[in-house]
Parts: C-alpha cells; structure tokens; sequence
C-alpha cells in the first residue's frame, strides 16, 4: 500500500541478488505511480555503467526541488 500511495518520484536500478530480487525491484517499479526502471543489467558490461549514471543525473535533475534550480 505504501508504495503504490508513495508521490514521490522513485528511481528503480534493478539488481538481481539475493539482498535485491530483480522480482522486487519490478514490483515496486509497477506499484510506484511515479516510478522509473533503469535498464538491467545496468552494471554489466562494465559499459552501462556511464549509461546508468547518465539516467541517474538526468533523474535527479528532473526532480530537483524548485528552491535549488
């Protein structure tokens, strides 16, 4: 209930590990009104990796609060 509620604008990088399913990561992304999904994997090839960062910074440049732009 609380994440399908959650307003916030959420950033998923799935992982599929025993301490972060891929299932859990793609639940909560579908849950999340405001939800968006990195691609997977995004940590191999070791190339995605500035791929990911890249998605990261627009992100949160999205999303930054109005008082700090």
């Amino acid at each position: 209930d609380f994440v399908r509620q959650c307003q916030t604008p959420v950033l998923i990088l799935p992982d599929d590990i025993p301490q972060h399913p891929y299932a859990v990561a793609m639940e909560s992304a579908m849950l999340a009104p405001n939800a968006e999904v990195s691609m997977y994997p995004w940590k191999e090839p070791k190339e995605r990796i500035p791929l990911a960062v890249r998605q990261i910074r627009s992100f949160l440049r999205a999303h930054r609060p109005a008082s700090l732009r």
